[in-house]
């Protein structure tokens, strides 16, 4: 990674800020709500959360593989 220390930090964050802030602000919302809608907000964030690793792990391995490219190595 010497060298696309950036690019892979530029990487995890644009795919981790918009989805932590849907986290956040579903976790948040759901306070004092009816307990079917807090149900429901629940769910929604589970899912959320379910698509935020996968967006982790492939940003991950997005920076991984463009570093690999760019000194010549396979992974």
């Amino acid at each position: 990674m010497h060298g696309h220390w950036w690019r892979a930090l530029l990487y995890l964050l644009s795919g981790m800020l918009p989805l932590m802030i849907a986290h956040y602000a579903l976790g948040i919302g759901a306070i004092g709500r009816p307990a079917w809608l807090v149900w429901i907000m629940m769910v929604a964030d589970a899912a959320l959360v379910g698509w935020l690793t996968l967006t982790l792990t492939g940003a991950g391995y997005f920076a991984a593989a463009r570093a690999a490219e760019s000194k010549g190595v396979r992974l």
